[in-house]
């Protein structure tokens, strides 16, 4: 959503490049990005046994390669892997972002710049197939489902839509204010009731989506859900958001190692 709104501005107003774009990214993405790795790298030499460490360092690889989804996909079911051992696992899905980073701004220039009347439609039905393909595949193979981008894409679409049709109004998009609390008990919903396995992510993954597309819209009139998420507190989070994602998983997977071994 933020992604495509700074996209889509600098678009109508002539200021798109592609360098412009990747630079950005690289920026954002890579100090955090190379500093946890390495930090998780020097700690698992310390005390991961030997075919452990070995196995990190592929992953690690794998993960600056943008390439963690493939890998895990290859070894098998996300929830049956050991954990512990796995600390650069939660970069399988910094892995399908940033594939999708490779592709999405070139589909919106050529898009924008040679069909711009259809770019809703055009990105409508793009994430109608690749919802159609998550449901339909998810009993078929949850696996591969899970991890390939053709099946997953369409819940960052759905952020992307959000932002051009608002970037299109004359003013902001206005729903009712229990628009947002809605999207908070989806949220909240499917962190407590969605539960790991086979069926997962099928249609069970348009609850959250739903979630933080509800959240993204601004409601009419007074908005606690809004305001509470305005406050200092919750905003130096969100500041501090893909830091803290980064750093989550190695510590608790480290932890728990050590505890075991």
């Amino acid at each position: 959503y933020l992604i495509t709104s700074i996209l889509y501005h600098d678009l109508k107003n002539d200021q798109f490049g592609f360098m412009k774009f990747y630079q950005r990214r690289i920026a954002r993405i890579f100090p955090a990005f190379f500093t946890v790795a390495l930090s998780t790298i020097t700690v698992a030499y310390f005390i991961y046994s030997e075919h452990d460490l070995a196995r990190a360092g592929s992953n690690l690889v794998a993960a600056s390669m943008s390439l963690t989804n493939i890998k895990y996909m290859l070894l098998g079911d996300y929830f049956k892997i050991s954990l512990d051992a796995e600390p650069f696992m939660h970069y399988w899905s910094l892995s399908i972002e940033e594939q999708y980073y490779l592709l999405f701004p070139l589909l919106l220039f050529v898009t924008f710049r040679y069909a711009r009347n259809y770019l809703v439609p055009i990105l409508a039905l793009i994430l109608v197939i690749s919802l159609a393909g998550c449901i339909l595949f998810t009993p078929v193979n949850s696996v591969w489902t899970f991890y390939l981008l053709p099946t997953r894409a369409w819940e960052l679409f759905a952020g992307c839509l959000l932002a051009i049709v608002e970037g299109n109004l004359t003013g902001p998009m206005r729903v009712p204010a229990w628009v947002p609390l809605g999207g908070v008990i989806l949220i909240g919903g499917s962190v407590t009731l969605i539960q790991e396995g086979p069926h997962f992510p099928g249609w069970l993954a348009t609850l959250p989506v739903m979630g933080a597309i509800a959240l993204l819209m601004q409601s009419q009139g007074l908005n606690y859900v809004t305001s509470w998420l305005s406050t200092g507190p919750m905003v130096a989070i969100g500041k501090i958001s893909y830091s803290l994602y980064l750093w989550h998983w190695p510590v608790y997977s480290m932890v728990d190692y050590g505890y075991l071994f």
